[in-house]
């Protein structure tokens, strides 16, 4: 199941639109070296106006566990979206400090970052190209994540909306340095 959420909310004006639009969810970005980020007290008024059924995510990048479980608990976010390098250890001290969801966004450079984003114990996951590029990039014509021949070039949420990143997609060959791929959220199910 494919979920919608506009990220980099920072002004009223954003709010009004994303309240026209009702996507799933919004994201504040709580990361400071970001040319989005807002203060807390910014998010807490900002999500006051959002429309019921909006769920308001924070952004974080190895952002101190403490921090993160405070916004949730406080109302500010309810969800949070742990967007560096944030291990397994640390998604399970945070679950002890909130029982807020957890995204966890892979940068998918391989293979290998897809089968560490299908074994996260985070409640959903991001595959990325970065820090929130925008860009829908595409699989080089011909090969997939495991060098497979493709027809024709496709998102990568094409592969993960089926059960295609199976085992005989795991073989690794003929990785292109240019590759990129698109920032997708995928609803980890059960």
């Amino acid at each position: 199941m494919t979920k919608i959420k506009f990220c980099g909310i920072r002004r009223t004006e954003d709010v009004g639109y994303v309240n026209e639009l009702h996507p799933d969810y919004i994201g504040f970005v709580f990361w400071e070296r970001s040319k989005r980020y807002v203060t807390p007290e910014t998010a807490k008024v900002l999500k006051e106006s959002l429309a019921p059924g909006i769920k308001a995510v924070g952004v974080f990048v190895d952002e101190d566990a403490e921090i993160v479980a405070d916004l949730c608990d406080r109302g500010i976010i309810d969800i949070a979206q742990l967007h560096g390098g944030e291990s397994e250890e640390y998604i399970a001290a945070l679950r002890e400090l909130t029982d807020a969801p957890i995204i966890k966004a892979f940068k998918v450079k391989s293979a290998e970052d897809i089968e560490s984003a299908k074994i996260s114990s985070a409640d959903m996951v991001l595959l990325d190209s970065g820090y929130g590029t925008g860009k829908v990039p595409l699989f080089p014509r011909g090969r997939d994540l495991g060098g497979e021949s493709r027809r024709s070039d496709r998102p990568l949420s094409s592969l993960c909306c089926r059960s295609q990143l199976g085992d005989r997609n795991r073989r690794r060959q003929g990785q292109n340095k240019n590759e990129r791929y698109h920032g997708y959220l995928k609803i980890k199910e059960g």
